[in-house]
């Protein structure tokens, strides 16, 4: 599957790291099977999104590899504090495109970064993959160095599983999709795939830290994620809440 999205990726200068596997579901007293018949409902490829940003108890860490670099870098939390109208991400599709292969990719600019999350990051590139289950990767363009490439959604061609199931994105990082959750925070109202990605502690050798962390990620159909919470050394770090979706 590299091959293929090399070769995509070159032709048309796209790229992305997220990669969406499961397809189960579970409701508040015993598990059940859950077919999800389009998963992009729950990763929309187009709109615009308004994260509220807060810091938790320790510093929050972000980590991106790329060709020859990992940045595995600490945030302080007086990032997320000092301002009037909040810390906010906000995301927005600028391009979208149905490429001949069948596959769907969008261009994402980040219009307001407040706590510095995804540092000179210049542009982000989702690409859909439909041949092999269903699979988002995502590009992250910076400015200096080279794109870091990785898969965050994932579900398989089934959509039928209950049961858990472990992606492998790197020597580091794991993602992991649960299935169906009708209790993810904020989100009472309706059910959100859940997924957890694992960050293991690394060696500090490219980085300002070797700490690990978990990130805790729901999405919604008709919204793409909702809520994510991170935890370092079991203590929360961050959590990003969506405030606003604007389909596009």
């Amino acid at each position: 599957m590299m091959e293929k999205r090399t070769y995509l990726f070159c032709c048309f200068i796209l790229i992305a790291a997220v990669f969406l596997a499961g397809c189960a579901g579970q409701e508040k007293t015993a598990p059940k099977a859950v077919i999800v018949s389009d998963p992009k409902e729950y990763f929309p490829l187009t709109g615009m999104w308004s994260y509220r940003i807060e810091s938790g108890n320790v510093d929050a860490l972000t980590y991106q590899a790329s060709t020859g670099l990992i940045q595995r870098i600490s945030i302080n939390k007086s990032r997320f504090q000092g301002r009037a109208d909040g810390c906010y991400l906000k995301l927005k599709v600028i391009k979208y495109s149905l490429l001949e292969s069948g596959n769907e990719g969008s261009i994402l600019a980040i219009t307001r970064d407040d706590p510095g999350l995804f540092g000179d990051t210049s542009f982000i590139y989702w690409i859909l993959f439909r041949d092999e289950g269903f699979v988002v990767d995502q590009m992250i363009f910076y400015n200096y160095y080279n794109p870091a490439v990785k898969p965050v959604f994932f579900l398989p061609s089934s959509g039928e599983s209950n049961q858990k199931v472990n992606f492998v994105v790197g020597p580091e990082e794991t993602l992991t999709y649960l299935g169906l959750d009708d209790k993810a925070p904020g989100c009472q109202d309706y059910s959100c795939l859940k997924f957890i990605r694992e960050v293991r502690p690394g060696s500090g050798k490219y980085g300002y830290t070797d700490k690990g962390f978990l990130e805790y990620q729901w999405f919604a159909k008709g919204k793409g994620l909702v809520f994510l919470q991170q935890t370092v050394d079991g203590q929360v770090s961050m959590t990003w809440t969506l405030e606003q979706y604007v389909g596009g």
